[in-house]
């Protein structure tokens, strides 16, 4: 596109009429990534041209920047297959859920550095029941912990999205109260201020459970 630069109270029509703006598409692998605008003097439309090629050849990076972001996008999509067929592979060699879930978040808590990891699931009645906690074989089911890190479970599963304390998403409408106290109850590295992020685990319609 090749437009006439227009005057403005700064640019007065006499030193914009020589002046042309010129906006060009940048494309990688039929994708758009980006546009080109830019001020020239007023030419033929074979110098334009010549000019917007020059351009589009010298932001040749930004289409191999472009196709190497693909890939690495790729590459991290197949990790992800990868893993969850790995804990589908772990799951099946349980005949218990409640062992097949210690097994998950056991391997959890390894995928994401030794953090704990703790999984409940949807008792009757609607409650949240915590069933695994990595690193610990046992624990006391009827400790503040548990029932702790139950209600922050509970809330995420109420409103059927994730939630983390410190929060992350900036949505005043979300209730994450419970979040909270859990992290203030699981100090960090340091005695640094801990941090929680709890999903919750959903079948079809239906949230059966969660990850915190």
């Amino acid at each position: 596109v090749v437009l006439p630069l227009p005057a403005s109270p700064d640019r007065p029509q006499t030193s914009t009429e020589h002046q042309v703006v010129v906006a060009s598409p940048l494309f990688s692998a039929q994708r758009l990534i980006g546009v080109i605008v830019f001020m020239t003097n007023r030419g033929s439309e074979a110098d334009v041209t010549r000019t917007v090629t020059d351009l589009q050849w010298g932001a040749g990076w930004l289409d191999a920047l472009a196709r190497s972001r693909g890939r690495e996008a790729e590459q991290a999509a197949l990790q992800r297959a990868r893993s969850g067929l790995d804990l589908v592979a772990l799951i099946a060699q349980y005949d218990k859920v409640d062992d097949a879930c210690l097994a998950v978040a056991a391997e959890l808590a390894r995928a994401v550095g030794g953090l704990r990891v703790a999984i409940g699931l949807a008792a009757p009645g609607g409650r949240m029941r915590l069933v695994a906690l990595s690193h610990a074989a046992w624990f006391n089911r009827k400790s503040q912990q548990a029932a702790a890190i139950e209600r922050a479970m509970a809330e995420a599963v109420e409103q059927r999205c994730s939630l983390s304390w410190p929060p992350v998403h900036g949505d005043s409408q979300r209730v994450d109260r419970a979040q909270h106290d859990v992290a203030s109850s699981m100090p960090g590295p340091d005695d640094t201020p801990g941090g929680v992020l709890t999903v919750p685990i959903v079948a079809g319609a239906r949230a059966v459970g969660a990850v915190l």
